[in-house]
C-alpha cells in the first residue's frame, strides 16, 4: 500500500481483473522459523518459492494455540490447519472442547456415559478404553484417559481394561514409557481394578490408508489373539528401543498373565469407549468392532458390545458420540459453489480428507460444481524411502486441467515436507522440499500467465525444526511455528526484489482463518456473516 497523489494505492487496486484461475497450494508441515541446523526449509534448495517471496506480497500466519482453537501453546496438525483455513473462522477443536467439558464435569452428565454405565451394569461386562496415549494433542491426550479412569472409579465400574497406541510422531520419538507410568500411577491413586491389556504403535493401531495388514495385527492384540505376548508392557518397549525402533513401530502385542493365558479379549457384553478425538486414524480399527459389512480381513463375532466414540469417527457407522462436531455454515468451498464456481480440491492419500472433509467444514459430500481427485500414496515404509511421494502425479492432473481452462479455483496440497518430516530423515526431507519446489514453479507460473492468483500457505510447521535445540535429539513432532502466505499475480510483481523469508524477520499478521477472507476478497466476493476472519489482501507486503 502506498500513496500516489494523495491517493493510497492497496494491493486491490493493483489488480486490474479479478483473477482467473485461483489456486490455494497447502504446503503441509512448511513453516518458519530461525535458521538452525535442523531446518530443512532454509537447507533445502528452494529457488522458486524464494522467487515468489521476493517479488510478489507475503506475510506470515499464526498456526498454533488459541489462534487456531487449541489450548495456548499447542501444536497445529493438518486437521486442524485445514479446518481453519476453509471455514474463514477460528473453529474450535475437540482438544479444547474435551478438556473444558472435564475441567466443568460435563462428563458425568453426558447422555453416552451414562448409556455406558446402564450396559455394563445390566450385562456385567468390562469397560474398554482404546486410543493413543500421547501429550501432543493431535489426536488424543493422555490427562482426557487419566480423566475416564476417575469418571470409571467414580461410576464404580468393577473392571477396565486399556487398549494403548504408542505414539512417537506428535510426541517425542521414545517416550511411552513415560505416559505407562503416568496410567500405572493413577490407577493405584484410584485403587481401581484397570489393568493394561495390549500394547502397539501407531503406525499399526491407527493406519488409515487400508492396509489392512497393520489393522489386523492391532486387531489381534486387542482381542487377545495376537502371536506377540508379554507379561511385562516395558520389555516390549525396551526390545523396540533396542531394534531402533520408535514408539510409533512397536509391534502390537497382547499383555498374558501368569498362566500365560490373555487377561482379557473384548467380549460378549463388553464396552468399548474409544478416546481419540480426531476421526481419520480410527475409522479402520474402529470399523473391525462396529461395521457388520466389514471385509479387510476375518474378524470375531461380539454380542451385545457398546462401542462409543469421543467425537464422530465415521458417520455410516452410527456410533453413539460423546462430543458432536459443530455444524460449519459457509466454509470458503459452499461459497464459492454459490457463485457458481468451479473448484477441484487435489492430494494425495495422505492428506486428502484434509482438502476434502475438513477443509470443507466437516462436510463428506461435495459442494455443486467441486471436482475432488485423490492421488494414490506410494505403498512404502516410511517416506524417506520416497521423499518425492506422489508430489509429480499431483503437479501433472493440476497443469492438465490448467492448460483445459477446467476450474475456476484449485485447492492443492503437497504433502511431502510433513510426512517425510515425520520420519525424522533430515537429508530425505530436504529432497522432498525441492521436489515441491520445483512443481510448484511449473503451477505457478502457468498461473500467472493466464492472469490467475497463487496463494501459497501451510497448515502448521513441522519440517523447519527436525533437531531438538534443547537436546540436540531428532525431532519428528509439529511445532508452534508461524507459516508462510505468499500471494502471486502478474499486477502485483515487484520491480525491486524484497527479502525473502530467509532473510527477513517477521511477526505474524494474520492466522490461518484469514486464508478465505482473503481469497473471496481477491475474487470480489462478498465475505459472509459467519466467517470471522479478515482479509489480509491489503496488508500484505
Amino acid at each position: 500500500m502506498f500513496s500516489f497523489f494523495g491517493k493510497t494505492i492497496t494491493n486491490r487496486d493493483k489488480i486490474e481483473k479479478i483473477p482467473h484461475p485461483v489456486a490455494l497450494v497447502i504446503l503441509d508441515g512448511f513453516g518458519i522459523s530461525p535458521i538452525s541446523e535442523g531446518n530443512a526449509v532454509w537447507h533445502a534448495k528452494t529457488p522458486n518459492l524464494d522467487y515468489l517471496a521476493k517479488y510478489f506480497v507475503k506475510t506470515l500466519l499464526h498456526s498454533s494455540g488459541n489462534e487456531v482453537g487449541l489450548p495456548y501453546g499447542e501444536f497445529g496438525n493438518s486437521e486442524v490447519g485445514h479446518l481453519n483455513i476453509g471455514a474463514g473462522r477460528v473453529v474450535y477443536q475437540p482438544l479444547l472442547r474435551v478438556s473444558r467439558a472435564i475441567e466443568h464435569g460435563a462428563l458425568e452428565e453426558n447422555s453416552v456415559t451414562n448409556d455406558i454405565l446402564h450396559h455394563l451394569k445390566k450385562t456385567k461386562g468390562n469397560l474398554h478404553l482404546l486410543g493413543l496415549i500421547s501429550a501432543g494433542g493431535v489426536h488424543s491426550h493422555i490427562e482426557h484417559l487419566l480423566y475416564l479412569l476417575e469418571w470409571a472409579e467414580k461410576a464404580k465400574i468393577k473392571k477396565i481394561f486399556l487398549h494403548l497406541f504408542t505414539d512417537g510422531r506428535d510426541s517425542q520419538p521414545n517416550v511411552a514409557e513415560n505416559f505407562i507410568f503416568d496410567i500405572e500411577k493413577k490407577i493405584k491413586e484410584l485403587k481401581i481394578d484397570a489393568q493394561i491389556a495390549s500394547i502397539g504403535g501407531r503406525y499399526f493401531g491407527m493406519d488409515r490408508d487400508k492396509i489392512w495388514e497393520r489393522t489386523e495385527l492391532a486387531y489381534k492384540s486387542i482381542i487377545g489373539t495376537s502371536n506377540n505376548k508379554t507379561q511385562n508392557i516395558r520389555e516390549v518397549i525396551a526390545s523396540a528401543y533396542a531394534k531402533g525402533k520408535t514408539d510409533e513401530f512397536i509391534e502390537p502385542t497382547t499383555v498374558i498373565d501368569k498362566n500365560k493365558k490373555p487377561i482379557t479379549g473384548i467380549t460378549d457384553g463388553d464396552a468399548l469407549l474409544c478416546f481419540n478425538f480426531r476421526p481419520d486414524r480410527m475409522r479402520q480399527i474402529v470399523a473391525t468392532f462396529a461395521d457388520r459389512r466389514f471385509r479387510g480381513f476375518k474378524v470375531k463375532k461380539i454380542k451385545k458390545l457398546f462401542i462409543a466414540s469421543m467425537t464422530e469417527y465415521d458417520p455410516t457407522l452410527g456410533l453413539p458420540v460423546i462430543f458432536p462436531e459443530n455444524n460449519i455454515k459457509n466454509p470458503l468451498a459452499e461459497v464459492l459453489a454459490k457463485h457458481g464456481l468451479k473448484q477441484l480440491h487435489i492430494a494425495e492419500t495422505q492428506k486428502y480428507p484434509h482438502v476434502t472433509y475438513f477443509f470443507n467444514g466437516g462436510q463428506e459430500k461435495p459442494y455443486p460444481n467441486e471436482s475432488r481427485i485423490i492421488i494414490p500414496s506410494l505403498k512404502v515404509g516410511n517416506f524417506d524411502e520416497a521423499p518425492h511421494m506422489s508430489a509429480e502425479s499431483i503437479a501433472k492432473k493440476v497443469l492438465g486441467s490448467l492448460e483445459k481452462n477446467e476450474q475456476d479455483f484449485y485447492v492443492i496440497n503437497f504433502a511431502n515436507p510433513d510426512m517425510v518430516g515425520h520420519t525424522g530423515d533430515f537429508s530425505a526431507t530436504c529432497r522432498g522440499i525441492e521436489k515441491v519446489d520445483d512443481l510448484l514453479g511449473k503451477i505457478a507460473k502457468k498461473i500467472i500467465d493466464l492472469g490467475g492468483s497463487v496463494i501459497i500457505t501451510s497448515d502448521h510447521g513441522n519440517s523447519e525444526e527436525m533437531i531438538n535445540f534443547e537436546t540436540g535429539e531428532v525431532d519428528t513432532e509439529h511445532n508452534i511455528y508461524p507459516v508462510p502466505l505468499i500471494l502471486a499475480h502478474r499486477d502485483l510483481k515487484k520491480t525491486k526484489a524484497s527479502p525473502t523469508f530467509r532473510e527477513l524477520i517477521m511477526e505474524p499478521t494474520g492466522t490461518l482463518s484469514d486464508v478465505a477472507p482473503t481469497i473471496l476478497d481477491l475474487l470480489n466476493i462478498k465475505k459472509p456473516a459467519e466467517m470471522t476472519g479478515i482479509s489480509l489482501l491489503n496488508t500484505m507486503r
